[in-house]
């Protein structure tokens, strides 16, 4: 690490470079090849979500913590086809009168053996193997769908809030997967919130410039 650490000067610049490491060591963490290394890589993520440049020995926490990931990661992938995934939805409610003026949708996953899974574990690892887009395609149409029927109970109509990640933002098809969503439910476009952080807005700016007139009936809502 110290020795990376050092400026290295490159074509008449100063260059400074860092790295993660995770370490696994044989045989406590493993006896083959395959089970070292992805000890290894995991101890390696470990240290660049803390923060990076840093090293990171395998730990018997540390193992369990990864198998119960890839255990995640193995059902994440299948959950769509089996139907696992559950929405709830939020009110939000005028204090004044005591009427609901809208919903915010929330994504559950009741996976057949692991029983709940929280979205603080799911959500960063759909994200992190791009799961995340048709995941959230589904929603969105879901959604949709959802606040048409209860238009046509007679319900009060009220405006869907939809949270979109920042891997779903940048897909270059969002806008065309938003309007189908639209479209297949006859959801009226002004009746959908989308919500975005501030820094996923600034980042997509020029985007979102571009593609403006796409966005005309659109409401839009920022998360802190």
């Amino acid at each position: 690490m110290s020795v990376l650490n050092e400026p290295h000067h490159i074509d008449g610049r100063m260059v400074h470079v860092s790295a993660s490491i995770g370490v696994s060591i044989y045989p406590r963490d493993g006896t083959t090849v395959d089970a070292l290394l992805k000890n290894a890589d995991h101890a390696m993520y470990l240290v660049k979500e803390g923060g990076k440049n840093g090293v990171f020995v395998t730990t018997l926490e540390s193992q369990r913590v990864n198998g119960r990931r890839l255990d995640l990661e193995k059902q994440l992938r299948a959950a769509l086809q089996e139907d696992e995934f559950e929405l709830y939805y939020q009110p939000k409610v005028d204090l004044r009168t005591g009427a609901p003026v809208g919903v915010e949708m929330l994504l559950r996953w009741r996976n057949r053996e692991l029983g709940l899974v929280s979205p603080e574990e799911f959500i960063p690892m759909a994200e992190e193997t791009g799961l995340i887009v048709p995941l959230g395609q589904w929603l969105m149409r879901q959604a949709c769908h959802q606040l048409r029927d209860w238009d046509r109970a007679g319900l009060p109509p009220v405006e869907l809030a939809v949270n979109v990640s920042t891997l779903q933002f940048r897909q270059p098809d969002f806008v065309a997967a938003v309007e189908g969503a639209l479209d297949d439910s006859g959801l009226p476009p002004d009746r959908l919130e989308i919500e975005v952080t501030e820094s996923v807005l600034m980042r997509e700016l020029a985007r979102f410039i571009h593609e403006r007139r796409c966005w005309a009936g659109f409401g839009w809502g920022w998360a802190a």
